[in-house]
């Protein structure tokens, strides 16, 4: 990554205070198909949907997660503290502000979070031998584009006009969210032995000739990632009429796909957090930010 680059495109972003890079791509233990996790804190007047499209420029990939560090959740915040890069810092010391304000919100709260994030583990554990937290914090990102959608996405279909603020957002988080469960699709036909799909659209009809989706819920998503190959070659020509529909319907697509990778586990071993056995209900914690959905119909 040129960081150079990127910093330059953070410093043109007005209300930016912080962006760092954080994940396996900032502990250097990324693959080829690791996502590009940055996490930023702002004021107004910054928009992060325009850092987003053009760190998808500058990367040349839509792997590409952007996270509000003031709202995200106590585990997150941790490991961008731990492990993150600095990518642009306009002052000293809001970086260190933001790492001890985080290790110091982790480490006394931990114990009590611990059950939060457990449940979520139980509830999104993955088909076969995927691994948990890594679906856990999938299905957390998927979250965060589905609330974005659901944020800029206009009462009726002719408020969704072209090239402006609201539709390009509610398109790039849509097509954001779509590409997550694209890849956990991939993902899941390797760990179920399926074979490697040869299109992103093959991944979800090679998992449902194994029973682990319905042809229904298959032919829905083979139009999302149909839908999500026009966003990524044919923007300049979308339909916004089938954007809007899909920005209303697609949701309910994406989450059920997720549950049906949950359907498929294997049961967890006991977790070894000291709570594990408490006989009170485990609360689930909230994620952090964003939102898109799936089909288009």
């Amino acid at each position: 990554m040129d960081v150079r680059h990127i910093n330059e495109l953070a410093r043109s972003s007005p209300g930016l205070e912080l962006l760092m890079l954080y994940g396996s791509r900032a502990r250097g233990s990324h693959t080829a198909r690791s996502d590009w996790d940055f996490g930023y804190i702002a004021t107004s007047p910054f928009d992060p949907d325009v850092l987003l499209s053009r760190l998808l420029g500058a990367l040349g990939t839509d792997r590409i997660d952007l996270a509000d560090l003031d709202r995200a959740n106590g585990l997150l915040r941790f490991r961008a503290a731990r492990d993150g890069i600095v990518v642009f810092e306009p002052q000293a010391g809001i970086a260190d502000r933001f790492r001890l304000a985080a290790a110091q919100f982790w480490c006394d709260v931990a114990p009590l979070l611990e059950r939060g994030y457990d449940d979520v583990l139980a509830r999104l554990d993955g088909a076969s031998p995927l691994d948990r937290a890594v679906l856990a914090e999938r299905a957390m990102a998927v979250e965060r584009h589905l609330r974005r959608v659901a944020e800029r996405l206009p009462d009726s279909t002719t408020a969704l006009e072209p090239a402006t603020d609201a539709s390009d957002a509610v398109i790039l988080h849509l097509w954001q969210a779509t590409q997550v469960v694209i890849d956990l699709a991939m993902t899941a036909c390797l760990a179920l032995d399926l074979g490697t799909p040869s299109i992103y659209g093959d991944a979800f009809r090679r998992l449902q000739q194994a029973d682990v989706i319905e042809q229904g819920l298959a032919d829905r998503l083979v139009k999302a990632a149909g839908f999500r190959n026009v966003v990524a070659h044919a923007y300049d020509t979308i339909d916004l009429q089938r954007v809007y529909r899909a920005a209303i319907d697609g949701p309910a697509d994406l989450r059920a796909f997720l549950a049906r990778l949950r359907e498929r586990a294997q049961p967890a071993e006991p977790p070894s957090s000291s709570y594990a056995s408490s006989s009170s209900p485990a609360r689930s914690v909230s994620p952090t930010r964003r939102t898109p959905p799936a089909a288009s119909r």
